[in-house]
C-alpha cells in the first residue's frame, strides 16, 4: 500500500499514513496467527492403550486435540482412555459425545463418554459416564456374533436415551486372529456419526467398522406383538360363546 499526499485532502494525510500502517500490520498479524495455528502442536496426557503414548504423554499436532474417554463396562465398571487426535486422522471422535450402543442380554455393550479440548494437558483429569435412562416402549433387532457376518435377531427393548436402531459388520482381533463380526441393536443418536473406517471400543476390545445402517427405532413391531397377545383372551371368550350357542 502507498499513499500520495497531493491525492488527499489538506490536513488528513497523517491520519490516512497511521491508517494505511495500522492496516498493514493487522493483516501480518493475522497470517502470523494463521502459520502458528496451522503449525501448533498440542501436548496431551495419555493411557497406556494409546498408540502413541510415552511416558503418560502425546502430541497432537495439525491443531489436533486432546481426547479425554470414559468407557462403563458390562460390569458397571468405568475404565478411562486417553490419547492425541490428529486433525488428519481418519475419524473425529469428539463427535461420539455420549453413547450407548447395546445388544440383547448385553452380549455387545458400549456406553462411553468423550470429551475433546485444546490446550496442553487439559485431559488429565478423569470424566464419568451419565447415568443410564429407564426402558423405553420402542425397540430394535439384535443379535451379536464374532466369526460372522451375519447373525439371527429377536427383539430389544431400547432404553429411552436409545433412539436409533443399528446395524454394523466389520472385524476385530480375538486370540490374536483377525475375524469378521456382526452387531444389531439400539444406539443413542450420536451413533448416526458412525462411518465405514470408524472403531467401536468398548473398553475390552476395539471393533472395526465396514458396513453400517442407522434407522430410527420403530414402535410398530413391539406393540404389534403386544396387541396380539392382549387380544387373544378376547378372541377364546368370542369362540366360547360362539360354541356355546
Amino acid at each position: 500500500m502507498s499513499l500520495n499526499c497531493k491525492d488527499v485532502v489538506k490536513g488528513s494525510c497523517w491520519s490516512a499514513y497511521l491508517f494505511l500502517q495500522t492496516m498493514k500490520l493487522l493483516i501480518l498479524s493475522f497470517f502470523a496467527v494463521l502459520v502458528a495455528t496451522a503449525n501448533s502442536t498440542l501436548k496431551c496426557a495419555c493411557t497406556a492403550e494409546s498408540a502413541t503414548c510415552v511416558d503418560g504423554s502425546c502430541f497432537a499436532k495439525d491443531r489436533g486435540t486432546c481426547v479425554s474417554v470414559a468407557y462403563e463396562t458390562e460390569a458397571k465398571k468405568v475404565v478411562q482412555y486417553k490419547a492425541c487426535q490428529n486433525r488428519s486422522d481418519t475419524f473425529d471422535v469428539c463427535k461420539e459425545k455420549y453413547m450407548f450402543i447395546n445388544t440383547a442380554d448385553n452380549e455387545f455393550y458400549l456406553r462411553s463418554h468423550t470429551e475433546c479440548c485444546y490446550r496442553d494437558n487439559c485431559n488429565h483429569k478423569s470424566i464419568a459416564v451419565p447415568a443410564e435412562s429407564p426402558i423405553s416402549h420402542w425397540g430394535c433387532p439384535s443379535c451379536f456374533k464374532i466369526g460372522s457376518l451375519h447373525c439371527e435377531t429377536k427383539m430389544l427393548n431400547c432404553t429411552q436415551e436409545q433412539n436409533l436402531c443399528i446395524n454394523i459388520t466389520g472385524t476385530t482381533t480375538t486370540d490374536s486372529k483377525e475375524k469378521d463380526f456382526a452387531l444389531q441393536g439400539c444406539a443413542t443418536s450420536t451413533a448416526a456419526v458412525l462411518k465405514k473406517g470408524a472403531k467401536l471400543d468398548n473398553g475390552s476390545s476395539t471393533f472395526y467398522i465396514d458396513t453400517i445402517d442407522v434407522r430410527h427405532a420403530g414402535t410398530s413391531r413391539l406393540l404389534g406383538s403386544i396387541s396380539f397377545v392382549l387380544l387373544i383372551p378376547t378372541l377364546f371368550v368370542l369362540l366360547l360363546g360362539k360354541f356355546q350357542y
